[in-house]
């Protein structure tokens, strides 16, 4: 291939540059982000809760988190639970206290026991997916709060730069903490089985081989991890690791 001599001046100059992988698209015009207003199911709750039109008790020992899912009618019967420490309140998320996960096509609500607020992802016409905090306890008013640190992971190479949801199998630990050299799956409807669920809870009938309902380890000899997971009817065959009886229902059900 030749070059013409003012593509060998572009190049020697640094005028023409490999295309690099975007950073802060979602920041961009038209996105904008960070100045776009919110406007979907968590906006009109909260002016509703702002007007006292509705409120948000607290109930028994997991506080505003069942009024909060009959508000955005999230099952409660969608929960799933994880306990590798892969979110915000990471400190808090432990195979001895596990983060709860409950969802519909729109939103998204993360319940962790002990922890000072609960955390909602809804659709949004404009910003695609919006992120916001509830806080726990009686000690100030019940707002929706909108929490977009929660980009730092939501709006990455892993999600292509937009904000977005993350599904990840990882090699837990005895303290859930992902093994990174041990590698990690970014689930998707194509992961195989074998490959799902490390760092999550599953019960049901469901027997086939996978990551999830144990801890990662390795032979002295043996450079793979493994997780050996034991079956699981329901949240009780956990009791020995975790009080079941933090989270609404017994199930953790693919």
């Amino acid at each position: 291939m030749h070059l013409s001599p003012l593509l060998l001046v572009a190049f020697a100059a640094g005028l023409i540059r490999a295309p690099l992988p975007a950073q802060g698209f979602y920041k961009r015009l038209p996105n904008d982000y960070l100045r776009t207003a919110d406007d979907n199911a968590a906006t009109r709750l909260d002016a509703r809760l702002a007007s006292g039109e509705i409120e948000l008790p607290m109930t028994g020992r997991s506080g505003r988190l069942l009024a909060l899912l009959r508000a955005l009618d999230v099952p409660v019967s969608s929960q799933t639970l994880v306990f590798s420490k892969t979110s915000k309140q990471r400190h808090r998320v432990s195979p001895h206290n596990p983060r709860a996960l409950y969802f519909h096509r729109d939103a998204y609500v993360g319940y962790i026991p002990g922890a000072e607020s609960i955390e909602l992802i809804v659709g949004d016409d404009r910003l695609g997916l919006a992120f916001y905090r509830v806080p726990q306890g009686d000690d100030a008013p019940v707002r929706i709060i909108r929490d977009d640190t929660c980009l730092s992971c939501h709006a990455s190479a892993r999600t292509h730069d937009e904000p977005g949801l993350l599904l990840r199998s990882v090699f837990p630990d005895e303290n859930g903490d992902p093994i990174a050299s041990a590698g990690e799956t970014q689930m998707d409807f194509r992961s195989p089985i074998v490959e799902r669920w490390g760092g999550w809870l599953v019960t049901g009938t469901f027997r086939g081989q996978h990551r999830g309902n144990g801890i990662a380890t390795r032979g002295e000899f043996d450079s793979e991890w493994h997780v050996t997971s034991r079956p699981a009817e329901d949240l009780r065959a956990f009791a020995d690791q975790f009080d079941v009886g933090a989270y609404p229902v017994a199930t953790s059900d693919i």
